[in-house]
């Protein structure tokens, strides 16, 4: 796909899923969350996000009255199963984050053809891979990427 073709993908993307921003008076309104550090190993941190994961798929979550979360500080041992209101280090933006069972199991489900799919033509793909990989190490193939000229 062309980078150009790849940006319109993008676009698209992004104009489905547009963050559902509030105005700093309606956010400041709720109580601000508590500041939990994340587990520090990998393996402490795949629980809480199976748990929350498991949470958003099949148990009631809460909805009514977000805390509201610095972004550093968003996890799911601090959110827990419930919609919260995430703003930037500035607190100039404020995005309200809901969880959504069917955008989960759509993700979910993807994830999964992706990955039998790669499993499947995994050597293909990395046979064509390999075989194309020195064009992208020409500055030629930059210069055109980019349009770059002399």
């Amino acid at each position: 796909v062309s980078p150009a073709e790849r940006h319109r993908q993008v676009r698209a993307i992004a104009e489905v899923f547009q963050p559902d921003e509030m105005a700093a008076t309606e956010a400041l309104a709720h109580e601000w969350g508590e500041v939990v550090d994340r587990p520090k190993s990998l393996g402490a941190n795949l629980f809480p996000y199976l748990l929350r994961l498991l949470a958003v798929l099949f148990l009631p979550y809460r909805t009514k009255r977000p805390r509201i979360f610095d972004h550093e500080n968003v996890n799911p041992i601090a959110v827990g199963n419930a919609a919260y209101i995430m703003t930037n280090g500035c607190t100039s933006v404020f995005v309200r984050q809901v969880p959504n069972r069917l955008r989960a199991i759509s993700i979910l489900w993807r994830g999964l053809t992706v990955a039998v799919r790669f499993r499947i033509r995994r050597d293909a793909v990395n046979a064509d891979w390999s075989a194309r990989l020195g064009a992208y190490q020409t500055t030629e193939m930059w210069r055109t990427l980019f349009g770059v000229r002399d």
